[in-house]
């Protein structure tokens, strides 16, 4: 069965384009800003942790169109200026790293604000949670009640990405339709 990064991964191989500026909310072990470093023209990268953007840039040394940014996701307008094709989270904890230092559901809720006024019509927000851990599950819902939000104003179109098990990560993606 494939993870959850495989199958967002596959889904927008074919959808980003070369000319794309992409965001990695949360850059943890480097594996989505080095997908996205292959497909788009520019990726930030950005995580509150320095052993995640050591980790990131060991895995990307060999690409040159990555902005890294050692700072809280909540920051992010700070660095990047609109507009932007894709942004994606993965919310949670750094696999293998110190499980005390997360996001949480206010900070998400702030930078899931600022990463909205960032994207520009027809572009693409993925947020995968992780209800597992504690405080995953408060995340999660936060986040379900600022995409609904978003829904109900027509300004987004959402599919969302359930697995079989109870606890599994929940990945919504979320394509902007509207100003």
């Amino acid at each position: 069965m494939k993870n959850n990064n495989e199958i967002i991964h596959e889904k927008f191989e074919s959808i980003i384009q070369s000319d794309w500026l992409s965001i990695d909310m949360t850059a943890g072990n480097g594996r989505d800003t080095y997908f996205l470093a292959q497909k788009s023209k520019h990726v930030f990268t950005i995580d509150i942790q320095e052993v995640a953007i050591n980790k990131t840039k060991e895995l990307t040394k060999d690409f040159d169109n990555i902005t890294y940014i050692h700072d809280d996701h909540q920051n992010i307008n700070n660095y990047v200026k609109p507009y932007v094709n894709l942004i994606i989270y993965n919310l949670g904890y750094l696999p293998g790293g110190n499980k005390k230092i997360k996001t949480t559901k206010d900070s998400t809720l702030i930078s899931l604000s600022k990463a909205h006024q960032l994207l520009k019509i027809n572009s693409y927000l993925i947020i995968t949670c992780y209800p597992g851990h504690p405080g995953g599950s408060q995340e999660t819902e936060a986040v379900k009640l600022w995409i609904n939000h978003k829904k109900e104003k027509q300004q987004y179109e959402v599919e969302t990405l359930h697995y079989p098990t109870k606890n599994s990560p929940i990945s919504f993606i979320c394509k902007r339709i509207a100003m």
